[in-house]
């Protein structure tokens, strides 16, 4: 609810983001409505809906601060436009705003459901909300605040009033209580402050509930429900403006005026501003305007209007199609008889009463009237229509233009710029060259029309029909001040340095470092609706060398960003140009940035130093340099003939080596020969020696006892003898055919093979030669195979023995641990994965694991920590060597008495 004020007069705002008049209407304020027979010329409306303040779209009350700043009251909170950006202050429990006040000492009082608080401003000039009292001191919600001589008070929805005590700590008490039926709630009534006063129980205003007065005695009324209506001093009504003609929202529930030409408005669906009073007044595409207007003059005390889409007559700023005339009207004249119109469906004439009548059927594009002779440019050329006769004077096609010079003679001109003449006529007033400060904001619409009638200057172009009244400079004092401020300046993305309200420091506290990252917000004072408002800074750095930035281009942006600026001092200058041209003051900001530590003079001093420091001594260096050229140039021939000495031995050495490898495959076959005999022999005479020692038993009884037993002595000695040969020749045998794997060639058998058939051959070869261990000692192994059939190039045999050399490896660790610990469940696992391009072969078991110190010699030729007579040591030497030739890796993680891992690594690709 609103307490009902006559004649309430609130001043300054300025007005910011304005647009190009010719797309701003259509943009931001109208709606697709049905054309109306007969429409009224407005001023300009500005329309703020809730996504672009940022808050609810019921309001319900407005004000204007002593700074031009617009404050809303809104269901969200308080909203405020610094003329660069709304904001939004959240009320205590974010309850709604209901009321929002300014009082004699410029300070802003805000009201809302169970609060009451103030507008105060920090030390960095950001705004907060002093809560002064809340749900312990009234229920219900604030309906108004007011000031009734030196106090100030407040209604809530409770039918009480309350006292505000202005002291440094203002306090709320109880005033009286009034006879109203008071109700709270979101779509609050227009209540009376007289009503209030006499005790009245129906408080409520049912039809008018505000009357604001303007600058030229313009008043505006706020009609419940039903928009606005504004009158001139008279109280005649000039203008209604409601939904259907481009408010934001009927339910207007509050108004104010900033004393700079703009009305600003909260309703229950947004936030309006409009230019009020105003030179300018428009009809638009809501009002018919939906062609270009090709033509405008005045008969009979109206202004009659042709465009594209047929003929208009504007009567009483009401403006009204002439239902006859539906094609393009090219040309107005005024003749003897009447009004005559050039279509594209031949020539009509108004006349004086209104009635409409058609003279020629043939399509017109220009008209002249000369006495009782008529011009008219038709597709074929010109003709002459002069009492009754049609007289064809040149064959011009498709005349534009038809005009007479000071000597008599008849000018023509086509749409192709063609021009004839034929051979004392009075031109009318030339309009195309009027010079005026008005005109500017029109400069970016092109304007088809110029027409001035009783210093009214009538504009028409694509969709629009404007009205500047030239008699009417003195409004303009409106927009007189003109000065740019800085509405806040942000670090980084949340951090005010500069809030906006108050006296600003000349320059900002001093910044660190790493507080490079500035942005800052600037808006012209009291700016018109009308035309565009444009800004450009300069950016000056104060430092040693004192160097002045540029001026940035003009643009209708109002904030500029600096994400890392440099170390320094500097001044940010803004300007701002209105719509006619005029440059605003330039508003400036100082502001520095400390350099980092190691930046600051007395660092760049010790660089300094340093820099000396360092010089010496590469001075030094480079004499001791010289001192020990000549030792070096005498060593060079030394270094390069040993250099030419040791290739010469490593040649030699990788001679031998081949000599070596050679050499060794000669002695493995002929080594492996008699050892083979050795081993047969040896198996052999032990076999001869249990042969023996039977005999010896049964002729036991004939050899004396002590013969006896020291034969069995010497037989068992022989026997272990034997025994020990045969084993240390099979060690030897498995050593040397160790070593003959080693030197073999295994760069054969390469082809296109697929790897998961060799992986299942793997898995069915582990359930056969370990069936044994699975039984014995409860393994039960894990091949996980994808089924993907996995194509690479490669030798599938020896891919088979580097995989099953690591599944034996696996087994032997389980079975060993088991062995030590009966309670232990042994687990071997083979996982395949397929990623990048690559195939990874994971064999994982949880047995002895491998010593730490073990781990980088695991891959050495011969290097074990099995028995000699359990292995050679040399099967990972060769796993690793088969992967690397197939192009892939292997790695290992252990952790001894855990686990041990094998991971293989090869490539996808075919050769």
């Amino acid at each position: 609810m609103k307490l009902y004020k006559r004649y309430r007069i609130k001043s300054w705002v300025k007005i910011v983001l304005p647009f190009y008049l010719f797309t701003f209407i259509p943009l931001y304020l109208f709606t697709f409505i049905p054309l109306p027979v007969a429409s009224q010329g407005l001023p300009l409306i500005r329309n703020y809906m809730a996504a672009e303040y940022g808050g609810h779209n019921r309001n319900y009350d407005i004000e204007i601060g002593e700074d031009g700043t617009v404050f809303v009251a809104n269901f969200e909170g308080l909203l405020y436009f610094d003329r660069a950006q709304w904001r939004m202050i959240h009320a205590p429990e974010l309850r709604r705003v209901t009321v929002v006040y300014r009082d004699k000492k410029n300070t802003i009082w805000v009201g809302g459901y169970e609060f009451f608080a103030r507008l105060q401003k920090r030390a960095n000039g950001e705004l907060f909300m002093q809560q002064i009292s809340g749900k312990d001191t009234f229920k219900g919600e604030v309906m108004e605040i007011f000031e009734e001589g030196a106090s100030l008070q407040f209604v809530v929805s409770d039918n009480n009033i309350y006292e505000v005590e202005t002291a440094a700590v203002p306090t709320v008490k109880l005033n009286r209580h009034t006879n109203a039926k008071l109700l709270s709630g979101v779509d609050a009534d227009v209540i009376s402050l007289e009503a209030l006063r006499q005790s009245a129980e129906d408080a409520v205003l049912r039809d008018t509930t505000q009357t604001v007065i303007l600058d030229d005695d313009l008043q505006v009324k706020v009609k419940r429900d039903h928009g606005l209506i504004v009158c001139d001093g008279k109280g005649l009504k000039l203008y209604t403006i409601t939904e259907a003609n481009g408010l934001c929202s009927n339910q207007v529930s509050y108004v104010a005026y900033d004393g700079h030409g703009v009305l600003w408005g909260a309703t229950a669906n947004g936030i309006f501003a409009i230019e009020l009073p105003s030179v300018y007044s428009y009809f638009l595409p809501k009002d018919g305007m939906t062609g270009r207007v090709q033509a405008i003059t005045a008969f009979n005390g109206k202004i009659y209007v042709g465009d594209t889409n047929g003929l208009f007559v504007v009567d009483a700023w009401q403006y009204k199609r002439i239902a006859e005339i539906n094609n393009i009207c090219w040309t107005l004249c005024e003749g003897r008889d009447g009004l005559l119109a050039a279509t594209s469906s031949g020539i009509y004439r108004i006349a004086a009463d209104g009635r409409v009548s058609r003279l020629t059927s043939n399509a017109t594009t220009a008209l002249l009237v000369d006495g009782d002779k008529v011009y008219a440019g038709e597709p074929d050329g010109v003709h002459l229509y002069q009492t009754g006769q049609n007289i064809k004077l040149n064959d011009l096609p498709l005349v534009t233009e038809i005009s007479k010079d000071a000597r008599g003679n008849l000018w023509f001109r086509n749409v192709h710029g063609e021009t004839a003449h034929i051979g004392d006529y009075k031109a009318p007033a030339d309009t195309s060259q009027i010079s005026s400060p008005l005109l500017t904001p029109f400069k970016d619409v092109k304007i088809k029309v110029r027409y001035l009638h009783d210093d009214h200057l009538w504009i028409g172009g694509d969709e629009i029909l404007a009205v500047i009244d030239m008699g009417r400079k003195d409004l303009t004092k409106l927009t007189d001040r003109h000065h740019v401020r800085f509405c806040s300046i942000v670090m980084g993305n949340d951090s005010v340095l500069w809030g906006g309200y108050g006296d600003r420091p000349r320059k900002l506290q001093r910044l660190g470092s790493d507080e490079r990252h500035l942005h800052f917000f600037y808006a012209l004072d009291y700016a018109p609706l009308t035309g565009k408002t444009l800004y450009r800074y300069r950016l000056d750095n104060k430092g040693i060398m004192g160097l002045a930035g540029q001026w940035s281009e003009w643009t209708d942006k109002q904030d500029v960003e600096f994400l890392n600026l440099p170390y320094g001092s500097f001044t940010l200058s803004v300007q701002a140009q209105l719509a006619n041209g005029e440059l605003s003051e330039v508003a400036t900001v100082d502001f520095s940035i400390a350099y980092p530590l190691l930046m600051r003079w007395y660092m760049v001093v010790l660089y300094l130093l340093i820099f000396a420091y360092i010089i010496y001594l590469l001075f030094r260096y480079r004499l001791k340099r010289l001192e020990k050229e000549k030792v070096k140039l005498e060593r060079i021939v030394e270094e390069r003939t040993a250099d030419l000495r040791n290739a010469q031995d490593e040649l030699i050495r990788q001679e031998k080596m081949a000599t070596v490898g050679k050499l060794t495959k000669g002695l493995v076959d002929r080594i492996l020969n008699p050892m083979n005999y050795i081993i047969n022999y040896s198996k052999m005479s032990n076999d001869l020696l249990g042969d023996l020692k039977e005999n010896i038993d049964h002729n036991k009884e004939q050899i004396d006892k002590n013969d006896y037993e020291d034969t069995l002595d010497v037989l068992d000695m022989l026997t272990k003898n034997l025994t020990s040969v045969h084993q240390f020749g099979q060690n030897t045998t498995r050593i040397l055919k160790a070593m003959e794997e080693v030197l073999r060639v295994r760069t054969g058998g390469y082809g296109d093979i697929t790897l998961l058939p060799v992986l299942q051959q793997i898995e069915k070869q582990f359930a056969k030669h370990h069936a044994q261990e699975q039984e014995q000692y409860g393994i039960r192994p894990v091949f996980d195979l994808p089924a993907d059939p996995m194509p690479l190039y490669g030798n599938p045999d020896m891919l088979c023995k580097s995989v099953t050399n690591l599944l034996d490896n696996a087994v032997y660790a389980v079975v060993k641990k088991i062995q030590k610990d009966p309670q232990f469940v042994p687990e071997i696992s083979l996982a395949v994965s397929i990623a990048e391009g690559k195939y990874s072969l994971k064999v994982r078991d949880n047995g002895t694991g491998i010593e730490e110190k073990n781990l980088g010699q695991i891959y050495d030729p011969f290097f074990t920590t099995k028995t000699t007579g359990e292995a050679a040591g040399v099967g990972l030497y060769l796993t690793r060597e088969i992967i690397q030739n197939h192009g892939g890796d292997i790695s290992v993680a252990s952790v001894q008495d855990e686990y041990t891992e094998f991971i293989i690594t090869l490539p996808k690709v075919k050769k």
